[in-house]
């Protein structure tokens, strides 16, 4: 895993990472040691990877204001993380709003992509849209 920031001044700012993980000797389905995970188990038995690339670039609107852009590459190469042996894309629109110290509003309108595999609505379409709000107390 690596991630990069870089500020190019106080109202303009990205980051990127990049990560690959896998597990070794993973099974298709619940065996005694491992009766249940949270997620999926791969489509292959053994070496199950996946890998994805994304970027944060942030704009400050106002002291407390951000308007961010996120796009994301995700392989799943063997359906461990989503079900599907797919590739997928994401990209989104958001603001973060900072009206004091204790509270964080994030709304965000975000498209998904599958590539190669129909992975949303049950396995029936290649992509999706959210809309979506998130409220943060910091205590």
């Amino acid at each position: 895993m690596g991630t990069f920031t870089y500020k190019f001044n106080e109202m303009v700012w990205t980051s990127w990472e990049t990560w690959y993980m896998y597990m070794r000797d993973a099974t298709t389905g619940p065996t005694s040691q491992v009766p249940y995970q949270n997620g999926f188990f791969p489509k292959n038995p053994g070496y199950a990877p996946e890998f994805a690339t994304l970027d944060y670039t942030m704009f400050r609107i106002s002291d407390g204001l951000f308007f961010t852009v996120r796009n994301e590459f995700f392989n799943d190469m063997d359906g461990s993380r989503t079900g599907f042996i797919a590739k997928y894309y994401e990209g989104s629109l958001g603001f973060t709003w900072w009206p004091n110290k204790l509270i964080t509003v994030r709304p965000e309108i975000r498209y998904d992509r599958s590539f190669g595999a129909t992975a949303y609505d049950d396995g029936t379409r290649h992509s999706q849209v959210m809309v979506s709000c998130d409220c943060v107390l910091h205590f």
